[in-house]
């Protein structure tokens, strides 16, 4: 009697379903931690305003404060980010207020979210675990023979394998674009 694990046919199963579960489990965000503009000497710290605002420059952004802010008594505002005109503060333009200076030192976090990235990012994510799906799906459902005395398995399969691989690609892959694009990509940047 040959162990689950011996034969052909599981070790071709675990061992992609393995891979596609730590693949799915990349996040798909990029984090930078910088030091605060503020904290730097006056030109470093106004070119890295610059820079700062430059990178979020017309995007929507999730800004958290160190502190809430005490009018509108959460820690988050969402706007726009305008300019850095120093090194110690950006403009947040919201839409339903004026334009707020945001000081570095009161910011922690700054977050991006791009719906499209994201899409991207699932779409090859959700592609690959589909391809693997199909794939092992075909493998499992194939005839294998495997002879006596050398106990080597040969697999007996037909052309609906690149069928069945092609489909599990194109439907997890669409699946992927549609989470990914729900999610997005997040540019973070933390101070």
């Amino acid at each position: 009697m040959v162990a689950l694990w011996d034969d052909m046919p599981s070790r071709r199963v675990t061992r992609p379903i393995a891979f596609a579960g730590l693949t799915v489990l990349l996040g798909c965000s990029s984090t930078s931690t910088v030091m605060r503009p503020d904290r730097l000497p006056p030109e470093q710290g106004a070119a890295q305003a610059k820079a700062i605002a430059g990178t979020f420059a017309g995007k929507e952004v999730d800004v958290e404060l160190v502190s809430p802010d005490k009018e509108a008594g959460e820690p988050f505002l969402t706007g726009t980010v305008a300019a850095a005109p120093d090194g110690r503060a950006f403009v947040l333009s919201t839409p339903s207020a004026v334009p707020q200076r945001i000081p570095f030192d009161n910011t922690r976090t700054i977050i991006h979210r791009n719906g499209l990235m994201g899409a991207g990012e699932g779409f090859l994510i959700g592609a690959l675990s589909g391809a693997v799906t199909g794939f092992m799906l075909n493998a499992v459902g194939e005839d294998w023979f495997c002879g006596p005395p050398s106990a080597t398995c040969i697999h007996q399969g037909s052309d609906a394998s690149v069928g069945l691989t092609a489909v599990g690609a194109v439907t997890g892959g669409l699946l992927g674009a549609l989470i990914g694009w729900a999610v997005g990509h997040r540019k973070i940047i933390s101070f």
